[in-house]
């Protein structure tokens, strides 16, 4: 199938280049009746214009559906979320999304899974992610963590979570906070991370009724 829509903006490499994902598009399945969804490259050619590559399908399993932006290290991987795919869960009829890689190789490029939501370390990204100098990866997911929060929704208020490289390509997944209904439910969007440490973000509901502006502070 061809490309679908795009939901986030464009992420730029140091040679220019351009690179996205579509929601839909790509690999059609069971899941995934209009495509799982697409990562591409828009590429500068010489004499002008743009070169397009598609360079990355989904296939459920390995997600489904990504959104917001990609964001890219100084080796040139890619890192980005998936809304849905992996694991069907009655809670998340659809999985609950992943967060994957994407790296350059000489035959193309490889994916690999970094972290497959289960509901209660998260589920359902609906923004893309942060990398701060380090190489960690920060993001929020808009339901999951406990499983009942105080205005009594089932699956969870939302998480904030980083992911942070450890040797042999292996990473570490820990969800950093679990709102509770009060504190704000549903977050969204792509946190923030300033020079410290500090995480900053938006709820679209709880508190007062219309969401919270966040901070979370590192402890140690």
């Amino acid at each position: 199938m061809g490309i679908h829509c795009h939901l986030g903006s464009l992420t730029f490499d140091a040679h220019g280049n351009l690179f996205g994902t579509t929601d839909a598009g790509g690999v059609v399945s069971d899941q995934c009746t209009v495509g799982c969804g697409t990562v591409f490259e828009l590429s500068p050619a010489s004499g002008g214009g743009w070169t397009f590559s598609s360079i990355y399908a989904f296939d459920f399993p390995r997600g489904a559906s990504p959104v917001g932006s990609l964001v890219i290290n100084a080796s040139g991987n890619l890192y980005g979320a998936t809304y849905d795919g992996a694991k069907e869960y009655s809670y998340c009829p659809a999985g609950c999304g992943v967060i994957f890689e994407l790296s350059p190789s000489a035959s193309g490029w490889k994916q690999s899974l970094l972290h497959a939501f289960s509901g209660p370390d998260g589920s359902l990204v609906q923004g893309g992610l942060t990398i701060d100098s380090s190489g960690n990866l920060f993001g929020a997911t808009t339901t999951g963590g406990n499983p009942v929060c105080t205005n009594g929704f089932q699956v969870g208020c939302g998480v904030i979570f980083e992911l942070s490289p450890a040797s042999g390509g292996h990473w570490i997944y820990d969800h950093l906070y679990v709102f509770r209904g009060g504190d704000g439910f549903y977050p969204i969007g792509q946190p923030l991370v300033d020079s410290s440490g500090n995480i900053f973000g938006i709820t679209t509901e709880g508190g007062d009724g219309f969401g919270n502006r966040y901070e979370l502070s590192p402890t140690h």
